[in-house]
């Protein structure tokens, strides 16, 4: 099967193409008109009974809008599932998106409560006063992001406040609720450069954040130039830095802020978004290869895929299935963990998502969601920001600080975003026009010389989007947003 687009684009070429494909949404016109791709509707009859039966709403949903008009099912979604079945309990070692920091400074400083992103810059910024340049002589810097959109901008306060990333200038809600974020002076973009303003004023802002790439931004995070962080996801070279240097217990730990919310993942029923399999024409066997998506889509397949072979890489252990100590050290130590085991290789026919619940044991579909293997997983750092909440694993702090209502949690179903039109050329044309306005405006919004000029810039921005049609786009994005809840309210969530 083909996940690379660029290799899906030749296979689409010259015809070559394998049983099962995994295809992105904008090519379904493509392949259901140009006959690459086959009708499954009486394959699930005699081979894919449990498909048919475990999600009958999103199929039909697909019948009725990924067909082209035909009212024929030619996609199947992966990792599948809905809130109920995913995501309120199911543990975590540890969550992505927020407000990262050195952990050993802000301990330093007598771990503070901090109840505002204003707290969180005034930490920062007697962090710079600790430590205002790095051991090779650069400067530190509180707060940075890269050249990537309004993404890097945006997202931690986004999650902060209750919101998950939507198309172009919109966010959504848990409920997927759409908001606009730029002519709404209130919204999360607006909170997000009065951020990065006051960061500047203070003196934190790097000033390459408008400028750099993200593998800039991730190596002034590993040189330790940076107080702060988007997300985990570029913290580990810091991190290892510290410990070579035998520091074990510094590095970037999230620090929660009284009152947020802390991201807890985006499900549906209709699955990774925009992702679909397909059998294509030239499969000499479809029967054969509906029987195995069939196996694929039940618990014991999902299973099978997430978390491997019960006996050998899993086991039943007082009626409960656990990993097995050998195969949670071969996932730490073993360089093609997933191509000798199997275990996460075949991720792409997997159809239920590793936080559904099998309900032949009550546990994950992945195994590794358990806190016998975060245990495993604990650095002195993370022992260190687990012992300060009084938790086994740093996920469970803030699993802690959620049962005591000092944060929330943001769990969203994005279902609402799968069936979203494309939007026409001309608003295309507008939306390319906002996000480059977006682009060069932002730069003059954060770096204001004070409140006055930010003012300013703002009114000018605001009139400048008047000018280039943009309420027509949000007119239509509007109207499109309520065409999808209303289209996907058949979906079960």
């Amino acid at each position: 099967m083909a996940a690379d687009e660029n290799k899906l684009k030749l296979m689409l070429a010259d015809g070559d193409l394998p049983d099962i494909l995994m295809v992105d949404h904008k090519y379904i016109k493509q392949m259901i008109e140009g006959n690459q791709i086959i009708n499954i509707d009486d394959y699930l009859k005699t081979s894919g009974q449990d498909i048919e039966k475990g999600m009958p709403e999103t199929l039909e949903y697909f019948r009725q809008n990924m067909s082209e008009g035909q009212n024929k099912l030619y996609f199947l979604p992966i990792h599948t599932g809905t809130y109920s079945d995913v995501g309120a309990a199911a543990p975590q070692y540890e969550y992505s998106v927020g407000f990262w920091t050195r952990w050993d400074m802000y301990q330093e400083l007598g771990a503070p409560e901090i109840k505002s992103t204003d707290d969180f810059l005034n930490l920062l910024a007697e962090m710079q006063k600790l430590y205002p340049k790095t051991e090779d002589g650069k400067k530190v810097y509180g707060v940075s992001a890269y050249n990537g959109g309004l993404w890097p901008f945006i997202i931690q306060n986004a999650f902060a406040d209750g919101y998950f990333n939507g198309p172009g200038t919109y966010v959504q809600d848990a409920q997927g609720n759409a908001y606009e974020l730029l002519t709404d002076e209130s919204s999360t973009f607006w909170n997000s450069m009065r951020y990065f303003f006051k960061a500047n004023q203070m003196g934190l802002l790097d000033p390459e954040a408008f400028t750099q790439q993200m593998d800039q931004y991730s190596a002034k995070l590993d040189n330790l130039q940076l107080l702060s962080s988007i997300a985990n996801w570029w913290t580990g070279g810091g991190n290892k830095k510290l410990a070579d240097a035998g520091k074990p217990e510094a590095g970037y730990g999230m620090i929660p802020i009284t009152g947020t919310q802390i991201y807890k993942g985006g499900f549906s029923p209709t699955g990774w978004s925009g992702k679909y399999l397909a059998i294509s024409k030239n499969s000499k066997h479809p029967e054969r290869a509906v029987e195995l998506l069939n196996f694929m889509f039940s618990p014991e397949g999902s299973r099978l895929a997430a978390s491997g072979v019960e006996g050998e890489h899993w086991k039943m252990v007082d009626g409960k299935p656990e990993m097995t100590d050998e195969t949670i050290n071969l996932s730490k130590t073993m360089e093609k963990f997933g191509d000798t085991t199997g275990i996460g290789k075949y991720g792409n026919l997997q159809g239920l998502d590793d936080f559904v619940v099998n309900p032949a044991d009550g546990e994950l579909v992945s195994l590794f969601y358990t806190p016998k293997v975060f245990q495993t997983k604990l650095t002195p750092l993370d022992k260190a920001y687990s012992e300060h909440y009084g938790a086994a694993y740093p996920g469970e702090a803030l699993e802690k600080l959620v049962q005591e209502g000092k944060i929330s949690w943001g769990a969203f179903d994005t279902t609402v975003q799968t069936g979203l039109a494309s939007a026409p050329d001309d608003i295309k044309r507008i939306d390319a026009k906002v996000e480059e306005l977006v682009k060069t405006t932002m730069p003059k919004i954060i770096l204001s010389k004070d409140e006055a000029e930010f003012n300013k810039v703002k009114e000018e921005f605001l009139d400048s989007l008047n000018k280039i049609g943009y309420d027509q786009s949000k007119q239509f994005w509007a109207q499109n947003w309520k065409d999808s809840l209303a289209k996907t309210a058949v979906l079960k969530r």
